[in-house]
């Protein structure tokens, strides 16, 4: 797929997933955002532009995928996953505030001071 064509999917399941968690269903959504994750994987030989462009929304991607793990109280793994998914946040900006806070929710949540 061309770039705006497929910009349009990860976008498409994107806001999918944000109808899902604003109407409280937690997993689908998690679901939807890391079926846009997918596509978003997809692009190849992007400008400066459009890197920055996927970079911005893959970090909004794993930062709702986080948001999503946090609110998900009834799965055994629900921390370690809003954790993990901070990290990929980090790895795309080492300091955005969101997944570093998501993070450390997580964190406190487990008991733990990591």
């Amino acid at each position: 797929l061309k770039f705006p064509d497929r910009m349009r999917l990860v976008l498409k399941n994107k806001e999918e997933g944000t109808e899902l968690f604003q109407g409280g269903n937690f997993r689908p959504a998690a679901a939807r955002y890391n079926k846009a994750l997918t596509h978003a994987a997809k692009f190849l030989d992007l400008s400066p532009d459009q890197r920055t462009e996927v970079n911005a929304v893959k970090l909004s991607l794993h930062l709702n995928i986080a948001m999503c793990w946090l609110k998900i109280t009834d799965a055994a793994n629900n921390l370690e996953q809003a954790i993990r998914s901070c990290n990929d946040a980090l790895e795309l900006d080492e300091a955005n505030v969101k997944a570093l806070y998501r993070r450390a929710t997580a964190y406190e949540a487990k008991g733990g001071d990591e």
